[in-house]
């Protein structure tokens, strides 16, 4: 991941998703550290910012396939480590955060969702796949309906209606979607090493 202000960026992205675009002020932005009259100087305009701020967004969860050498794993681990990643990188995001940022710039916010999603789709195919040829998936399964699916469902992580910000974070709801769609494709086999699998990762985890 290449970004020149990668912590100023960090910096802003942890701002806006505590107080949101429309409700802040130029004393709140000071208060957390961040000069805005300097940041909008240097981005230009705030459509500028957003679209930094949101391809920062889809780079940090690209980094996660980076990060780790995926390419001999096991296709139920592989998820469960995405999982644990998201908690990690993401935990401070809820499924609302991001409305605003939906309303106030309607075009950027569809490019970056539809690139994310087109980005998840492909990693969620090789998935599948991998799982099938490794016998830990059902053999019958469609590749394509079953990652169609994955991805509406993934799309309604940020509906407020369906998951209020109060109740719930991104990565507890992406989590639960990894399980349901282990338990949705897994076979017999994959199940029982899922079971395994889940509670180690919990056991390493306790506490974290």
């Amino acid at each position: 991941m290449d970004f020149e202000n990668e912590e100023e960026l960090k910096k802003i992205r942890l701002f806006i998703y505590k107080y949101g675009l429309k409700n802040s002020s130029i004393e709140d932005a000071e208060k957390n550290g961040i000069d805005a009259t300097n940041v909008l100087l240097k981005y230009g305009s705030l459509s500028n910012l957003v679209e930094q701020l949101l391809a920062y967004e889809r780079a940090s969860f690209e980094q996660i396939f980076k990060d780790t050498d995926f390419e001999n794993m096991n296709a139920i681990d592989i998820l469960l480590i995405v999982g644990q990643e998201i908690n990690k990188r993401f935990h401070y995001l809820s499924p609302g955060t991001t409305l605003g940022l939906k309303k106030q710039f309607p075009t950027i916010y569809e490019k970056h969702i539809q690139e994310r999603l087109a980005y998840i789709y492909d990693k969620v195919k090789k998935n599948i796949e991998k799982g099938i040829a490794q016998k830990i998936y059902k053999k019958d399964i469609s590749v394509e309906m079953m990652a169609r699916l994955y991805i509406s469902k993934l799309n309604e992580i940020h509906d407020p209606e369906i998951y209020p910000a109060s109740e719930f974070t991104f990565s507890t709801v992406f989590s639960r979607l990894i399980d349901q769609f282990i338990r949705t494709n897994a076979n017999e086999d994959g199940l029982q090493y899922y079971k395994q699998r889940k509670q180690l990762y919990t056991v390493l985890n306790f506490g974290h």
